[in-house]
């Protein structure tokens, strides 16, 4: 048989998952001997078979319309972060020495500080009404 017959006859029986390595191998016109071609299609199934992987894994995820059921120890955690925000994963508050930036009181930090909250809520009012009277003074 002749050489490029047999590594056309290669090429038409693969399966249809290979129709992009086919595509690419006939634009490029890539000259190899049957052995390469082997080697080139042992990558070429790797390739796909991680491709595959990565499908099943983003089309698994849930159902947007399920609600979330949460349980006694969610619900516990809604309320004690409701007073205010509490340090996770390892982050300890040591309420004898961290004290607040802003207002340097202990027991809490300048993210939680009701002073430092509404200096900033008071100046976003302001920035927006100077905005608006720059805007019409022009």
């Amino acid at each position: 048989m002749d050489h490029d017959l047999s590594i056309d006859l290669v090429l038409s029986s693969l399966p249809e998952s290979y129709s992009q390595f086919v595509l690419n191998f006939n634009m490029n016109k890539i000259e190899v001997t049957l052995s390469g071609l082997l080697n080139m299609l042992t990558q070429a199934e790797n390739t796909i078979a991680k491709e595959k992987l990565s499908v099943h894994l983003v089309s698994s995820k849930k159902n947007k319309n399920e609600k979330r059921k949460f349980s006694k120890k969610d619900k516990d955690e809604k309320a004690s972060t409701s007073k205010g925000i509490k340090p996770t994963r390892g982050v300890k508050m040591d309420k004898d020495n961290d004290k607040c930036h802003f207002c340097g009181k202990l027991g809490h930090w300048r993210r939680n500080c009701k002073d430092y909250l509404e200096s900033i809520k008071g100046k976003k009012q302001k920035e927006a009404s100077t905005s608006r009277t720059n805007d019409k003074e022009q």
